[in-house]
């Protein structure tokens, strides 16, 4: 059962508040950038003995309930919801189908996929959390009556606002306990370009903002590693994207095959866009490059740019692993907790760095 509820709404500049980690305050920072207008938080804390020693976290796919959505579009989001995780360097975060336990949308992982998870990384069962992410769009509709110069009726239009809700839900498989839960609802801008693939951009920062206001709500109850700064910020390329499937949606692999080839050409500059839309505007390769395999970096600082990468380069592989997910090099290194072996790719010249 839950405890603690809080209920707040927030001016469209979305201040920042003190919050008692590390954790919490690297997430807000970096999150800042995500809050829309009209933003309205709701939390929940769990009742929840003690405290958890968290290492891991199993993502499930995020549910978009409405009827337009693609495959593609939940796995976008569920990118976006991993990456959240990630940025802090604490937690060991994996998606859908990276480990052996196979998630659903409104399930939680078994025991035996726990346990499996648990064997394959080393990590206890009572240290690997779940993070079940949905969103939904809920429309207002109210009729406006229309007045010409003279101040006579002129008719009615039909007015619409529209409001995105994301919520996320937080628990301990092991003991079948909810962590935290969290909603954020924000109306949608109606003068925002929507790109031909995603009619709600708005989503992924506002499921962001709920993973950070999700582990900061949980930041009592979590005893987290210390976290490892890498300084590196990466674009994973979409290919594994392409041929995801979940429930009743085609993949976007097999979606082209319906389509001419002027049809498949539009849709896979759109697929792209999905992607490269996430990154800040400053880096157009990433626009150009992004459906090449592996981790093209944008960013390289600190402990990433001391190893010798430079923005530009694409790490092909990490520990011997292909290199498809932008959580990757952050998970090497918390499993080791050592250097990580990356071999890079520098304008066709491969090279090994230590990370």
């Amino acid at each position: 059962m839950l405890g603690i509820m809080h209920r707040r709404k927030e001016s469209p500049l979305c201040s920042a508040r003190t919050k008692a980690t590390a954790f919490a305050l690297v997430l807000h920072a970096l999150l800042l950038a995500a809050c829309a207008h009209g933003v309205k938080v709701h939390s929940k804390v769990g009742a929840v003995n003690g405290v958890i020693d968290a290492q891991l976290v199993l993502v499930a796919p995020v549910e978009l309930r409405w009827n337009e959505p693609s495959a593609l579009l939940s796995y976008v989001r569920t990118l976006d919801v991993e990456e959240a995780l990630c940025a802090s360097g604490q937690l060991e975060t994996f998606g859908p189908g990276e480990l052996p336990a196979q998630l659903g949308t409104t399930e939680s992982p078994s025991e035996n996929d726990v346990s499996r998870t648990a064997l394959r990384t080393g990590v206890p069962v009572a240290q690997i959390l779940f993070l079940r992410a949905s969103a939904e769009r809920r429309e207002q509709r109210s009729s406006v009556h229309l007045k010409d110069a003279g101040g006579r009726a002129a008719g009615n239009a039909l007015d619409a606002l529209v409001t995105l809700v994301a919520h996320v839900e937080l628990s301990q498989p092991a003991t079948h306990l909810v962590i935290s839960d969290v909603t954020v609802e924000a109306e949608l801008d109606p003068t925002l370009d929507r790109p031909l693939l995603d009619a709600q951009p708005e989503l992924g920062p506002l499921l962001q903002r709920a993973v950070a206001e999700a582990l900061s709500a949980a930041s009592s109850k979590l005893v987290l590693p210390a976290p490892i700064e890498l300084g590196l910020r990466s674009l994973a390329a979409p290919g594994p994207a392409l041929s995801y499937s979940s429930g009743p949606h085609r993949s976007f692999a097999e979606s082209l095959g319906h389509e001419d080839a002027l049809e498949q050409e539009v849709s896979r500059g759109a697929a792209l866009e999905l992607f490269t839309q996430r990154t800040s505007p400053q880096s157009g390769a990433g626009r150009v490059r992004a459906d090449r395999p592996g981790l093209l970096v944008l960013e390289a600082h600190g402990r990433a740019r001391a190893s010798g990468l430079v923005p530009g380069d694409r790490i092909v592989s990490i520990d011997g692993a292909p290199a498809s997910h932008p959580c990757a090099a952050v998970r090497a290194t918390l499993l080791s907790r050592k250097h990580a072996h990356i071999v890079v790719d520098r304008a066709g010249q491969q090279l090994t760095l230590s990370l």
